[in-house]
């Protein structure tokens, strides 16, 4: 006698009910958003054993600019009447990685529970339109925009860089695209009329 079980007001053999189960496993895997949240929170639980793997792997400008790891503690002197040491530790044999692993840090509970929140609701939409391969370049190509902007900025910076903020506010607007399928408009594309 086989066991049957109820999905959706329809009775299916035990068989088919693992293989339901395996399609779901599948499908939560397959599906990059849910493996990037994965790879934010296994980040984020090594930074909270390990808080010098914050400093180490985070995006510190003038190391880029540089190519040489800072090791040790830098001063920094806030208006002329402060000062104020910034931690280092050692990073990445080959310091430019630290452009990828800063994508997947972040600076506390409520920081991830948001950028986590905003990859879950954008994410997946912006995967379906763009594909697997298309949307990973895009993600970690936002990620890589925001650390050279806040780079172009602040060159010689010593205070670490981190999170995916500027990738989530990236999704929501290829979301925003996507959903109404149109180009944003801008005044000189005369997309904003005179009033």
């Amino acid at each position: 006698m086989e066991t049957t079980f109820s999905v959706a007001d329809k009775s299916i053999g035990s068989l088919a009910f693992f293989e339901l189960l395996w399609v779901r496993w599948y499908v939560f895997i397959v599906r990059l958003p849910y493996g990037l949240v994965a790879a934010h929170v296994l980040f984020f639980l090594i930074q909270m054993s390990n808080p010098t793997f914050t400093y180490g792997w985070s995006v510190i400008p003038l190391e880029i600019t540089t190519g040489v790891d800072l090791i040790e503690p830098q001063v920094l002197e806030l208006r002329g009447q402060h000062t104020v040491e910034v931690p280092q530790a050692p990073g990445p044999p080959i310091i430019w990685l630290t452009l990828f692993t800063s994508m997947f840090m972040h600076g506390g509970f409520g920081h991830i529970a948001g950028n986590m929140l905003y990859l879950w609701i954008f994410g997946n939409n912006v995967e379906h339109r763009f594909g697997h391969v298309w949307f990973l370049i895009f993600y970690l190509s936002a990620g890589l925009v925001g650390s050279f902007a806040q780079i172009a900025l602040a060159p010689d910076s010593v205070i670490p860089n981190l999170g995916a903020t500027d990738i989530e506010w990236t999704l929501a607007a290829a979301f925003e695209v996507a959903l109404f399928d149109r180009d944003i408009g801008t005044p000189a594309d005369g997309a904003i009329a005179d009033g």
